[in-house]
């Protein structure tokens, strides 16, 4: 296939549509990969199908996600630790026995949404040779998972899947937290909330 012309705007839109659909409806395709998007070059218009994988987030969760990802851009690492643990991630970190420790938790949250630097930093922070290790046994010696939402494994997912239609498009290794950073900032201000929590 062709590669579109402006392929970075490309992404920034499905970017777009798909923070839109997450913050402003409240419900997102969590399966966004490059099957389901369809770009007219003629027309230029993107069409979006298969929302087989269609995921319903609470007011309360999207605030949670918004301040997540906005704090991971502004590197404030205080809030984006609350946001994890209020989106019930829980995890006890083996070498040390804390849970959610500040350090190993933000390596986390930078894997799962900060694109292929925050993969390069988690895999570094916790000794990984390669995402193989972070997906295998050696995984299971540094952490006991003790909460791990459905709900937040397909907004990654989502990430993941927008971040590999960037791959195809030669646009790869963006941070899914940057790039849904603006319909973050929007539905926060839009509800007069603040990006921290007091």
């Amino acid at each position: 296939a062709l590669v579109p012309p402006n392929a970075p705007r490309l992404v920034r839109f499905l970017f777009d549509a798909h923070g839109y659909e997450l913050f402003e409806l409240g419900e997102f395709n969590a399966d966004p990969h490059p099957g389901n998007v369809m770009y007219d070059e003629a027309s230029g218009v993107v069409s979006l199908i298969d929302y087989g994988q269609l995921i319903s987030v609470t007011e309360a969760d999207r605030v949670h996600y918004a301040r997540l990802f906005l704090a991971m851009e502004a590197r404030d690492a205080d809030t984006a630790l609350e946001a994890f643990a209020r989106l019930g991630q829980e995890f006890t970190y083996k070498p040390t026995g804390e849970k959610n420790p500040r350090e190993e938790t933000l390596a986390v949250a930078k894997f799962h949404f900060g694109g292929s630097a925050g993969i390069a930093e988690g895999l570094e922070t916790f000794g990984f040779d390669s995402l193989a290790d972070a997906m295998g046994p050696k995984m299971t010696e540094l952490f006991e998972i003790t909460s791990f939402g459905a709900e937040y494994a397909m907004v990654q997912r989502m990430g993941f899947c927008l971040n590999g239609v960037g791959q195809n498009l030669g646009t790869g290794g963006i941070s899914q937290a940057k790039l849904l950073s603006p319909a973050a900032a929007r539905f926060l201000a839009a509800r007069g909330l603040k990006r921290t929590y007091e």
